[in-house]
C-alpha cells in the first residue's frame, strides 16, 4: 500500500472515532437541552396548577364558615340563612348556595328559587366527600353544556353538606392576567378528562365535546409531568405541561408548540453538527 492510502486509512481512523464522538456528544447536549425546556413547562403549569388550587381553597373559606355554622344552630335559623344572604353578595360569581342533610335534600338555599340539583349529581357530591373524607369539586354541566359550572361542596360535622355552584367564567378571571403567544393555550380539565376551562393566545375557546382523559392520565401519581402530543382541537402539535390540582381531581395544562419551544435548540446544535463536519 503506497503512503497515499495508510494516509487515508490514518485519516479515516482518526475522523471516524471523532465523528462518533461529536455524533454522541450533540445527541447528549439535545437531552440536556430538552430536559432544560421541559422544566421549564412543568414550572409554569405548577405556577398556573398553584394560582388555581389557592382560588379553589379561598372559596372553600366562604363555604367552611357555613358549615361551621350549620353544625352548632339549627340549618332553619335566620342567622344562617343572613350569612348565605351576605356571602353571595360578597362572590359575584358564586350562582347559589344550599345546605343539604345527609341524604342529599335541600334544607335551606339561597337565592331560593333555584332549582335543586339533579338526584345523580348530589349522590355523586355526597359519595366523593366520602371517598376523600374532605371536601370535594366536581362540574355540572346540566344548565349549559358549552359553559359549565364549577361546584363545590364542603361536609358539616353532624351530617349533610354545604354546596355552592360558580359560574366558569371565574376562572377565565383568574387566568386572564396571563399573557400568552398565538399558540400557546392553558387549560383545566375535569375529573371525567373534559374540558372546564380552555384558553389560546389568540382567541378564547371551550371545546367541551373532546375528551383529554387520556392525555390527564399520563400524570398517573405523579405531580407534574410533560408530553408531546398533537391536540385533538385545533391539529397543532404541542409540548404539554400536566399539573394535578391537589384534593380536588382537577388538572391544569399548559401547551406550548413544538416548534416554538425545540426548534431554536435543534436549530443550534444542526449548526453545531455542520460545524463539525466542515
Amino acid at each position: 500500500m503506497g503512503i497515499r492510502g495508510k494516509l487515508l486509512l490514518l485519516a479515516a481512523g482518526i475522523a471516524v472515532p471523532l465523528v462518533l464522538v461529536g455524533a454522541l456528544d450533540l445527541r447528549n447536549m439535545w437531552r440536556l437541552s430538552r430536559s432544560q425546556l421541559d422544566d421549564s413547562v412543568k414550572q409554569q403549569v405548577d405556577l398556573a396548577a398553584v394560582a388555581l388550587e389557592r382560588w379553589l381553597i379561598d372559596q372553600k373559606r366562604g363555604l367552611d364558615a357555613i358549615a361551621a355554622l350549620a353544625g352548632d344552630k339549627d340549618t332553619r335559623s335566620p342567622i344562617i340563612r343572613e350569612n348565605l344572604e351576605h356571602v353571595l353578595r360578597t362572590r359575584p360569581f358564586w350562582l347559589d348556595l344550599r345546605i343539604t342533610n345527609a341524604a342529599g335534600t335541600t334544607l335551606m338555599s339561597q337565592p331560593s328559587r333555584r332549582d335543586v340539583l339533579p338526584n345523580a349529581l348530589t349522590d355523586y357530591l355526597v359519595s366523593e366527600m366520602r371517598e376523600r373524607n374532605s371536601w370535594a369539586v366536581v362540574t355540572d354541566r346540566t344548565v349549559d353544556e358549552a359553559r359549565p359550572i364549577v361546584i363545590i361542596a364542603v361536609p358539616i360535622e353532624k351530617g349533610g353538606a354545604v354546596i355552592t355552584r360558580i359560574d366558569g367564567a371565574a376562572i377565565n378571571q383568574l387566568f386572564n392576567s396571563i399573557e400568552l403567544s398565538a399558540q400557546v393555550v392553558i387549560s383545566v380539565i375535569d375529573s371525567d378528562g373534559r374540558i372546564l376551562y380552555r384558553r389560546r393566545g389568540s382567541e378564547a375557546r371551550s371545546d367541551t365535546d373532546v375528551s383529554w382523559a387520556p392525555l390527564s392520565s399520563e400524570l398517573a401519581n405523579e405531580q407534574t409531568n410533560v408530553v408531546e402530543l398533537t391536540s385533538p382541537i385545533d391539529g397543532i402539535k404541542r409540548v404539554y405541561g400536566m399539573a394535578h390540582v391537589r384534593e380536588t381531581g382537577l388538572v391544569a395544562m399548559i401547551g406550548i408548540p413544538s416548534l416554538t419551544l425545540y426548534e431554536p435548540a435543534r436549530q443550534r446544535l444542526i449548526r453545531y453538527g455542520l460545524t463539525g463536519v466542515v
